[in-house]
């Protein structure tokens, strides 16, 4: 899986992408969209996944640098931050998109930075609980690697759900595996702006 997903320069590849598609297509759509998008075969059988009877899920990434047009579409501009893809359980207000660099929070948002900066900080899978009103939740957040270097997060991918204290033993692989794909997404995603932006030049 790592050498088919750092490798996408053969057409026969499902994830290969040309440059003319690259260019015309790939960041046409605003970066939450393209990667529910990605992500949908994992996102929509995460209840299978994760053999829970609750398919009630939020779902969001952490990441860093991601580019995008200036409003006048002549400059790059970079943004870092939670991206929320999906909110079942109606708490995006928890997930301030700059959480991880913030040094003023309390209670649940606290919480939820503790558990996402102890998984990002050691590059690894976390699993945590945080209560909004009271309510119990369970996070489970998995690293998105650089592309073809796992040994270095560069983000994060994010399930928080009601029902979430037993999973199973593969779910940490299984991720893995999604947050490789989407690692290489993110890097043509990027280039794909990168050309945008020349073409106009």
């Amino acid at each position: 899986m790592n050498d088919q997903t750092c490798k996408l320069t053969n057409q026969a590849d499902p994830y290969y992408a040309s440059e003319e598609v690259i260019t015309n297509r790939m960041c046409e759509k605003d970066i939450e969209d393209g990667i529910f998008n990605l992500l949908s075969p994992l996102i929509n059988n995460l209840h299978l996944v994760l053999e829970s009877f609750d398919s009630k899920y939020t779902i969001a990434t952490y990441l860093k640098d991601i580019a995008s047009e200036t409003p006048e579409q002549d400059e790059i501009e970079y943004n870092t931050g939670i991206f929320v893809l999906k909110d079942d359980l109606n708490i995006r207000e928890s997930l301030d998109q700059d959480l991880l660099e913030r040094n003023d929070l309390k209670s649940e948002k606290q919480e939820i930075q503790n558990i996402l900066r102890l998984s990002l900080n050691n590059n690894r899978f976390e699993k945590g609980k945080f209560q909004i009103e009271e309510e119990d939740f369970h996070l489970l957040s998995s690293t998105i690697p650089i592309v073809c270097d796992d040994e270095h997060p560069d983000g994060l991918f994010i399930v928080i759900g009601r029902d979430l204290k037993s999973i199973p033993n593969d779910t940490e692989e299984i991720f893995r595996i999604f947050n490789r794909v989407l690692a290489n997404w993110i890097s043509k995603y990027n280039e794909c702006v990168y050309s945008r932006i020349s073409n106009k030049e």
